[in-house]
């Protein structure tokens, strides 16, 4: 299983999932400062990250979503 992506990989996965927009939207509209700190600057995304893992859940993704995710991305 993949375990780190980088945050450009993370967006033009969601970008080929039709989930970018649905994301940043969350994220802009969501009044977390700490989820949109995660989001817009960290540089890699580790698939245990507890602000990722509840972001995911949020959108209702599943966890094997999200591990189909990872690959994907790892793809990127």
């Amino acid at each position: 299983a993949v375990s780190t992506i980088s945050r450009a990989q993370a967006k033009l996965a969601l970008l080929e999932l039709g989930l970018l927009s649905t994301v940043n939207d969350f994220v802009a509209s969501s009044g977390n400062e700490e989820l949109k700190i995660e989001w817009n600057e960290r540089l890699e995304f580790k698939r245990d990250n507890i602000v990722l893992v509840s972001l995911a859940k949020q959108l209702n993704i599943t966890e094997e979503g999200l591990d189909d995710m990872f690959l994907l991305a790892s793809t990127k």
